[in-house]
């Protein structure tokens, strides 16, 4: 006897907002409604990326940017997290076999200045663009520094890494 009642009341719970809507009546015109929704994720989308180039060694650190990084989040605070990971996995440029550490700064734009990335860890606060294309809200730039001191032991060669910048929208 308790199967049925079981049954019946998962029926009940599981017709959600379908019980919302109303049917029309018999006549020369009929009329019903019912309800629409939807939902809409969070979402994020990083554009704008540039490659850096950062030049050749001749004694002194190696610098450089990619700026007016696009950075959207649908967030009611155009929020985000960013993580940066690579190919070498750390924070290094690689010949294959020998490495240099690098380090690696984020500025959102939103006039707080750069902030230090670490590796495989979500840098949050962040705050974006409310417009796919940027056409309003904040730039980002990500900077790379490699020290003299990481590259002057190492063998003559190509350096080099692939970052992989993740933006969560929060």
């Amino acid at each position: 006897m308790k199967k049925p009642f079981i049954v019946g009341a998962a029926l009940l719970f599981s017709a959600g907002s379908a019980l919302a809507a109303t049917d029309g009546s018999l006549g020369s015109t009929s009329q019903g409604s019912l309800d629409i929704s939807a939902q809409i994720a969070q979402l994020a989308k990083i554009t704008a990326l540039s490659d850096i180039n950062l030049g050749i060694f001749s004694g002194s650190a190696l610098s450089g940017s990619a700026t007016n990084i696009c950075v959207f989040s649908n967030t009611a605070s155009n929020g985000y997290s960013v993580d940066l990971t690579t190919s070498t996995s750390g924070l290094t440029i690689s010949d294959g076999t020998n490495s240099a550490a690098f380090t690696a700064t984020w500025n959102d734009g939103s006039g707080g200045g750069a902030t230090s990335l670490a590796y495989n860890t979500p840098l949050t606060g962040q705050t974006g663009s409310s417009s796919l294309t940027c056409a309003s809200g904040n730039k980002a730039t990500f900077a790379v520094n490699v020290p003299a001191a990481n590259m002057e032991s190492l063998p003559a060669g190509s350096y080099s890494t692939t970052a992989t910048l993740e933006v969560t929208p929060t």
